[in-house]
């Protein structure tokens, strides 16, 4: 008999990243545009209702809303892209009453290994949204 020698090799092969689908994130953003106009123009007193072009009324306070949120989530999200974290996109939280919202958050999928990435991470939204 003779002695031969076998080797296996594998290959580790990384899997293919996913295609990120942003329709949950864009379905979310508009029904939060929705709500916050509903009760911008509930707050000046519109009488949505009966009168349904009032609604218009509640744009003000709904876009300031809106940019205040998606810009403080933004900061994060380029923050974590900066320092190699994967992250989605914001997710906003439309509610019909109150303020029209429940606010908005990103998914952190990678952990964060540095406590200056940590730190900047979670500073840039604050001072993202103070900015605007």
């Amino acid at each position: 008999m003779n002695d031969q020698e076998f080797i296996y090799t594998t290959t580790y092969r990384e899997p293919a990243p996913k295609k990120e689908s942003y329709r949950l994130n864009i379905i979310l953003a508009l029904l939060t545009l929705l709500t916050t106009t509903f009760v911008g123009a509930v707050f000046e007193g519109a009488d949505v209702f009966t009168q349904p072009w009032q609604l218009v009324k509640g744009l003000p306070y709904s876009i300031t809303l809106m940019l205040i949120l998606g810009s403080h989530e933004i900061g994060h999200y380029t923050a974590a892209r900066y320092y190699g974290v994967r992250s989605t996109l914001p997710y906003f939280i439309p509610v019909p009453f109150f303020l029209g919202t429940f606010g908005a958050f990103i998914k952190i999928k990678d952990p964060v290994y540095s406590r200056k990435s940590l730190l900047y991470i979670g500073l840039a939204g604050p001072l993202t949204g103070f900015i605007f």
